[in-house]
């Protein structure tokens, strides 16, 4: 029985009762500048979550081209480079919607530009959408502030990366 938290609940399917009917593939962000890594505030009135910076890809797009869109959309600027960093290797399944099976790959990534951090609320899903990106203090960043196992499993795995002159700044 596999088990994850989302930050609002916890859900708990075995793969018999769900059977995976598509494939999702996420493309995130690792930004770390001036001690600090970025972080996205996003969710719905039902849906509140922390994780990187990034979403879904599109048919005909790349990860790198996603992960570009996405950021001129979430933050508006540009990338002027990305590394593969971590792609998640184990089974995943959606946490909003079992049905699904994900593909997390997430880069590391460095702008020359100023992220836009106006919290603002688009629409998707049909609803209300709330965006907020910040700045976190390095020392401060550890599994249990990101919503998601996958990026819990990036924390951990970049650690000791964050804290080096790899990333930058």
């Amino acid at each position: 029985m596999m088990q994850w938290s989302t930050g609002v609940d916890i859900c708990t399917v075995t793969p018999e009762e769900t059977p995976i009917e598509r494939f999702i593939i996420r493309v995130y962000g690792i930004w770390k500048r001036n001690g600090a890594v970025l972080l996205m505030r996003e969710g719905t009135e039902e849906w509140r979550f922390t994780k990187f910076p990034g979403g879904g890809l599109k048919p005909g797009e790349g990860t790198a081209d996603c992960l570009r869109r996405e950021f001129r959309e979430e933050l508006n600027i540009e990338l002027k480079a990305l590394e593969i960093f971590y792609i998640n290797d184990g089974f995943v399944r959606s946490a909003f919607n079992p049905a699904d099976q994900l593909l997390s790959v997430y880069y590391l990534v460095q702008s020359d530009e100023e992220p836009d951090f106006t919290a603002r609320t688009v629409e998707k899903w049909g609803k209300p959408y709330h965006l907020e990106p910040f700045w976190l203090p390095l020392e401060d960043l550890n599994p249990e502030r990101l919503s998601f196992p996958v990026d819990k499993v990036v924390v951990e795995r970049s650690r000791n990366l964050l804290e080096t002159a790899l990333l930058g700044g």
